[in-house]
């Protein structure tokens, strides 16, 4: 049972990291984490980091990527409060694969509130006029079975307009993953660099 005053504010910049990595990998599965912080019902989502968009399942390198994400957020003064992801096959529902619920999973078993954006790659369009058609957040009881959240989530509609141009212009290959800085660990997979 999900409670209906959690709130899910998630920042233009986090969201806009999670879109591009998606956009960068529009014919694989990609999948990231959420930071921020958690009071009382609210979860505040200030950064996301993406991880991967080829190794699909929870590796020796995946916890390596964890483990470099907690340090990030423990100097940082941060939380990892969820996952994203966005399926190769648009289409298909529900939208979390077994490897995204197992990370989601994980991510829960540190923070009790955690969330899922599962973003609708389908939706991404030049043409697209609506933010709220990009995503679905996801929560779990109890039982760890992920579904739509019971909750209001705050995105800014503004946001719609940065996604499309970040689309116009290609900033989107900018962004970059952990599989990435395993090639090359000169890669900074936190995007600090990363505007739009």
């Amino acid at each position: 049972v999900h409670s209906t005053s959690t709130m899910a504010v998630i920042q233009d910049e986090a969201f806009v990291t999670a879109i591009a990595h998606a956009c960068k990998h529009p014919y694989t599965t990609v999948v990231g984490l959420l930071l921020g912080s958690v009071e009382g019902k609210t979860i505040t989502v200030t950064k996301a980091v993406p991880l991967v968009h080829h190794h699909h399942q929870l590796t020796v390198a995946t916890e390596a990527a964890l483990m470099q994400v907690d340090e990030y957020c423990n100097a940082r003064q941060l939380t990892i409060v969820g996952m994203y992801q966005a399926l190769e096959d648009a289409t298909a529902r529900p939208f979390m694969d077994p490897f995204g619920k197992r990370l989601a999973d994980k991510v829960k078993s540190q923070c009790k509130d955690a969330i899922a954006l599962m973003i609708n790659a389908q939706g991404l369009t030049p043409s697209m006029n609506d933010v709220t058609q990009l995503y679905e957040v996801y929560s779990s009881g109890s039982e760890n079975k992920w579904g739509n959240i019971n909750a209001t989530t705050t995105i800014d509609s503004a946001c719609l307009q940065t996604i499309t141009t970040m689309m116009a212009t290609e900033k989107y290959k900018l962004v970059c993953d952990f599989d990435e800085f395993l090639a090359d660990p000169s890669v900074d997979f936190f995007n600090t660099e990363f505007k739009v």
